[in-house]
């Protein structure tokens, strides 16, 4: 499973300054991908959940290695989204 979906909405929430079209759009693309893949492989579903918290894991240490001290402090320890809510093109959480 592809990192940089739950990467890119960790920059969003974690550096609201920086975010940009590009994100967005980042967001987006990796969605589509996702769901064709895993259309394209039905016996994948079963699986999501550790795969998520797989992908999660190394999304959180790359975002932590381009934030402060402090903001490492907030990331949170495993993923704070649904796959539904990953998956849902309208989910840009703020906070």
């Amino acid at each position: 499973m592809r990192t940089r979906t739950g990467r890119h909405l960790l920059k969003w929430r974690f550096q609201p300054k920086r975010r940009s079209k590009t994100w967005r759009a980042t967001i987006a693309v990796q969605r589509v991908k996702l769901q064709r893949h895993l259309r394209g492989n039905p016996g994948l579903k079963p699986a999501v959940p550790n795969l998520l918290a797989e992908a999660y894991d190394t999304a959180r240490i790359e975002v932590a290695g381009r934030l402060n001290a402090a903001e490492q402090l907030q990331l949170p320890p495993s993923c704070p989204w649904s796959f539904e809510q990953l998956m849902d093109e309208d989910c840009r959480p703020d906070s």
